[in-house]
């Protein structure tokens, strides 16, 4: 439907000026429609006599925008016209290439497409327009850009646009209970007047629907009634998760009176933090410094408009003024991005090399190592600090998950003892190793690759633990060379 008052009994085919009354403030009022009309197109200034500057081109998505949002001679109720008032404007008794309207009324008009408001009954995406060149009313696409004569008042029978736009970085849906509101891909729809129409947004699966504006408010249902021609703009947000966080401790060890500086870094972004432990209890931003008594441990949970994410926890360690002379090198894994990291401060820094992650350990940090189907390594360098001399003691807690792994030589082992610190990148000297025998028992003992011989020194210490697997064992290797 094209809507609405049908002009024909009430005009001719001119258009004399003597049909106009000047309202001396730029709009002129149509005495045989009662319609009152901009004398300039959208985007032309009036200066009292003409129109200056050019008219501006929309489509008409953006040309149904200016109804009810633009203000002129005191008056906010302009509106795109429907396709029989803008005929009614045209005057037949002049030629093309025109343009076919009283200039003397409405001057310095273009001879080109005016937008009405009627959307087209045969497509979604065609409206009507008239081309002021040859006085020709018909269809166009509303992605193409025309220009606008704004409209108000008159004695309307007939249906107004109603235009509904998406906003945001969302998306979603919204769904008229009137015929025509499908939006998607179709969102406007002429309807009668005085239609009440309900509108139902609908977001994507990652999105929230956070409100609409224009003819409506809130985050509930829209109820829109047809008196005039109505905008309604919904707005869809982008979902955004709960952060994760990573906590993680400079330096991790120190000694009494030191400090250490602990940084949350999360994903998403948190906008405040909750802390527990120690001094930071309290602390609202991502990073806390602390001069702790005792090893402390402490936890950080991000929130942001996802909600609050799982706890994150990293330790600081006191340790005693001055390191001891015998100890070449500590691997804490307190540092989650950086887990080869040498806690001593003797600088035996490692790299993480393929599936290595953190986990909780016996005393803080703890590094889980893939096994064979997923390999890892944490490489430390072959500093001199780390030779083995005449006596030499290795230390760890170990907890194996599964019997079957890697063994030294990187080969798949269904059951057995699989390389702990092997002292040598190429796999060609000493070895310590753990595993479990066919009772779930844990061995640890030591080896050695080829080309090194169980000669060149003696594991004095050979551990066994019963029920070993899943469990956190404590294993010591003493290495003494033979003389």
């Amino acid at each position: 439907m094209r809507g609405g008052q049908s002009f024909g009994s009430l005009l001719g085919i001119t258009r004399p000026t003597s049909d106009y009354v000047d309202n001396g403030n730029g709009t002129v009022t149509h005495t045989p429609t009662n319609l009152t009309w901009k004398r300039c197109a959208q985007g032309q200034t009036w200066t009292g006599s003409t129109c200056s500057g050019t008219a501006g081109t929309y489509t008409f998505e953006q040309a149904n925008a200016l109804t009810g949002t633009t203000m002129f001679a005191g008056q906010s109720d302009w509106r795109v016209p429907t396709e029989d008032e803008l005929v009614s404007l045209v005057d037949y008794t002049i030629a093309s290439p025109g343009p076919m309207i009283n200039n003397s009324v409405f001057p310095a008009t273009t001879s080109s497409n005016f937008w009405s408001g009627s959307p087209s009954a045969n497509s979604s995406s065609l409206a009507w327009d008239v081309y002021f060149r040859n006085g020709n009313a018909g269809y166009n696409y509303r992605s193409l850009s025309s220009a606008v004569r704004l409209v108000r008042g008159g004695q309307f029978f007939g249906s107004f646009v109603l235009a509904v736009s998406k906003n945001g970085t969302g998306t979603g849906t919204v769904i008229g209970s009137a015929a025509g509101i499908d939006c998607g891909s179709t969102c406007s729809a002429a309807l009668a007047s005085g239609t009440s129409v309900t509108l139902t947004a609908t977001p994507a699966t990652g999105s929230t629907f956070t409100g609409w504006s224009g003819a409506c408010s809130g985050t509930g249902t829209c109820t829109v009634s047809m008196g005039a021609a109505q905008n309604v703009t919904a707005t869809f947000a982008q979902s955004v998760a709960a952060p994760v966080c990573i906590l993680s401790a400079d330096p991790v060890s120190i000694t009494a009176g030191a400090s250490s500086t602990l940084t949350a870094t999360c994903n998403p972004t948190a906008s405040s933090y909750t802390w527990t432990g120690g001094t930071c209890a309290g602390t609202t931003g991502a990073t806390c410094t602390v001069t702790p008594a005792a090893t402390t441990t402490y936890t950080v949970a991000g929130t942001n408009t996802g909600g609050t994410g799982a706890a994150a926890s990293a330790t600081v360690r006191l340790t005693s003024s001055s390191t001891p002379t015998d100890m070449v090198a500590y691997y804490c894994f307190d540092d989650p991005s950086n887990l080869g990291k040498d806690c001593s401060t003797n600088g035996n820094n490692g790299a993480v090399s393929g599936g290595v992650s953190a986990v909780s350990g016996v005393n803080g940090g703890g590094a889980l190592f893939g096994g064979f189907n997923k390999p890892g390594v944490i490489r430390v360098p072959n500093s001199t600090s780390l030779q083995f001399g005449t006596t030499s003691t290795l230390s760890y807690f170990v907890k194996i998950d599964d019997p079957a792994g890697m063994d030294g030589y990187g080969n798949y082992a269904l059951r057995g003892n699989f390389a702990i610190v092997a002292k040598s990148h190429d796999r060609t000297g000493l070895v310590w190793n753990a595993g479990v025998d066919s009772s779930g028992d844990l061995q640890a003992g030591f080896g050695g690759f080829s080309g090194v011989t169980a000669t060149a020194g003696t594991d004095v210490l050979v551990g066994w633990a019963a029920g070993a697997i899943g469990r956190w064992v404590h294993v010591v290797h003493m290495w003494i060379a033979l003389v």
